[in-house]
């Protein structure tokens, strides 16, 4: 597909066309997508000429499988009104910087019988189109794990991911076409601009309507969720989710910087066969200082009064057992000698350098390292609630 095909493909009336043609279904659900859309796919746009062939593919195939999602979910409302009753009680949202350990954290906490994180098969089908069934949509996310590892095979080594393991919830916010997924995929700063002053309650509603279908379609106990970018809009998530509990995990923002800055790299390898990296560290370090000063804003502001626990990477780090332990406790549930052998064998088994060590070097990325990390540093000293070290 060449720069003029993708131009010609990257509308909304075409994707949205296709989308009907390829669901067979005509409903997509709540008004006021389309103009998240349309501010995407002009971006899109603008950049189309430096995609590659993968990147093209992704810049069509992302909002494309966004849209088809809407309809499902839309049939599945309709043909089951039950799903709208389904309970969301509690949900507990992991918080901290990328690459901080939320990951691990995620992965951790979902081996409690009383809590179940969303998978990631579930994440990007939440609703199940007609004749397809749970193994099905297993093995299409399967299809597309294999494919991005097969271009980009140092990615598992910075995140891993499989099916039928935990995920990241933003690939919810996604069918809501207003996701840093497109950003970090993407260089899209239109996009970007427009998404920092967007209307994310909405959003977050929505994200809510997808976790009961998840819920009504795989009961399960109270969910476990994480996205490093909710700091951005945890005021918006207190509102549509009142009785929500907070886990912070923080570290040190210039470890984080070089680490991300890594991420990054891989990630856009697959849409870009030449992109510059010597501007990562400036870009990240922005985003990382937003980060943090959003987080600290809606914590000097919000008590929370029980619903927050704090933790250190170091910490995570040093034991992850025992931090999962001590949130369970912080949780009000029970920790067997059952539930600590399966941490324990965890730990031993998904080690951090499972697919090779994840080696970077912040200097690729930024010119003035020192200086950045030492501001990154110093803001985050001011956080009156937790300490990185």
């Amino acid at each position: 597909m060449g720069e003029e095909d993708i131009l010609r493909q990257l509308t909304k009336d075409r994707l949205m066309e296709e989308a009907v043609n390829n669901t067979g279904l005509s409903d997509f659900g709540e008004p006021g997508f389309e103009e998240s859309l349309e501010i995407l796919l002009e971006s899109l746009r603008r950049t189309a000429g430096d995609l590659g062939p993968y990147g093209r593919t992704c810049a069509r195939g992302m909002p494309l499988g966004a849209l088809e999602n809407r309809l499902h979910l839309a049939e599945n409302a309709r043909s089951h009104p039950d799903i709208a009753q389904t309970a969301i009680h509690e949900p507990i949202f992991i918080l901290g910087l990328p690459r901080s350990g939320t990951t691990l954290l995620h992965n951790l906490l979902s081996m409690h019988p009383a809590l179940r994180a969303p998978l990631f098969w579930e994440l990007q089908s939440p609703a199940t189109p007609r004749g397809e069934g749970r193994e099905d949509l297993i093995a299409k996310c399967r299809a597309g794990l294999e494919v991005q590892h097969e271009k980009t095979p140092s990615f598992r080594s910075i995140h891993a991911q499989s099916p039928e393991g935990p995920e990241e919830c933003s690939w919810l916010l996604m069918n809501e076409l207003r996701s840093f997924l497109f950003l970090f995929c993407f260089d899209v700063p239109e996009y970007g601009e427009w998404l920092a002053s967007a209307d994310m309650e909405r959003a977050f509603l929505s994200h809510r309507s997808q976790l009961q279908h998840i819920q009504w379609r795989r009961p399960g106990g109270n969910l476990v969720l994480k996205d490093p970018y909710h700091a951005l809009y945890l005021n918006e998530i207190n509102k549509v989710y009142g009785d929500a509990r907070f886990i912070y995990l923080h570290r040190d923002p210039a470890e984080v910087l070089g680490s991300l800055c890594s991420l990054l790299e891989s990630v856009r390898k697959l849409s870009y066969e030449n992109q510059p990296v010597h501007t990562y560290g400036a870009q990240l370090a922005s985003l990382i200082e937003q980060l943090i000063r959003a987080q600290q804003s809606f914590r000097q502001a919000n008590p929370l009064d029980g619903r927050a626990l704090d933790i250190s990477y170091t910490t995570l780090a040093a034991d992850p057992v025992a931090t999962a332990c001590t949130i369970f406790e912080f949780l009000k549930l029970d920790v067997t000698a059952d539930i600590q052998q399966r941490l324990t064998a965890y730990v031993g088994e998904f080690s951090q350098h499972r697919y090779g060590v994840h080696r970077y070097s912040l200097d690729r990325f930024c010119a003035d390292e020192a200086r950045v990390a030492r501001e990154l540093r110093d803001l985050a000293a001011e956080d009156p609630v937790g300490s990185f070290r």
